[in-house]
């Protein structure tokens, strides 16, 4: 079993990227997405279900209507595999979530966080590996994006719209849009902890990256939010 690929579209007038729609729309779109996790979960046949949404040619977008791609997959992606791996450790070691300490830490660092509310905390990752990455991470711990609440995705949806306007700074790049969830036939609840990655094209990926998997990123992300922050108070005040 090679997998499978299907794509949920935005109703028709609906072109750009998600930080050109209403937060209704992009909570829309986000809901169905939680729906078909849970689907794909119950239905048993699978075991990881990959979202994202690719903006620009540069990020590999096949068209500029708004959609989520999705794709089953027939065994757990490598990332995925090191992040519940280094997550079980963790837990073990220090008895806690590590998605769970790192969203306590970056609120009381406030460094690198960019906007945060009752629900949700997006904040640039300490090790980025590409400018300007972004997480946007619930503050309730869950595994599973299709178990997540209305009010999460609300959240994240709010969220995922206000900060991807903000990177218009950079004259809005190119992205991908990636969630990170649990595999559909493990149970990993204490272990793991959903959340969405924003990683903007601003730069080609050079032979050191692909001859040795080592991510190289010439802007810090404390540097990255204090550019994101300085963009956010340009437009309050406008």
């Amino acid at each position: 079993d090679c997998g499978s690929w299907q794509t949920i579209v935005a109703p028709p007038e609906h072109h750009g990227s998600l930080a050109d729609e209403s937060t209704a729309i992009v909570t829309e779109m986000l809901a169905r997405a939680r729906d078909a996790v849970a689907a794909a979960r119950g239905a048993g046949d699978t075991d990881y279900l990959q979202v994202v949404q690719n903006w620009g040619a540069q990020a590999g977008a096949r068209t500029d209507h708004l959609c989520l791609d999705f794709y089953d997959l027939p065994q757990i992606p490598h990332r995925i595999g090191e992040e519940l791996g280094g997550a079980a450790r963790y837990l073990i070691r220090e008895g806690v979530c590590p998605y769970c300490r790192l969203v306590r830490d970056e609120v009381a660092n406030r460094e690198r966080v960019v906007w945060e509310d009752a629900a949700s905390v997006c904040f640039a990752p300490y090790a980025s590996r590409s400018p300007f990455e972004l997480w946007v991470v619930p503050r309730h711990h869950e595994a599973d994006f299709g178990r997540a609440t209305d009010q999460q995705i609300s959240s994240a949806g709010e969220t995922l719209q206000k900060v991807l306007r903000l990177l218009s700074v950079l004259d809005g790049p190119p992205y991908n849009l990636v969630l990170h969830t649990a595999p559909l036939r493990e149970r990993v609840d204490e272990t793991y902890h959903w959340h969405w990655e924003i990683h903007p094209r601003l730069r080609e990926i050079a032979g050191l990256e692909l001859g040795t998997g080592l991510p190289v990123n010439p802007v810090s992300p404390e540097e990255a939010v204090e550019e994101l922050l300085a963009a956010a108070r340009r437009e309050c005040c406008q």
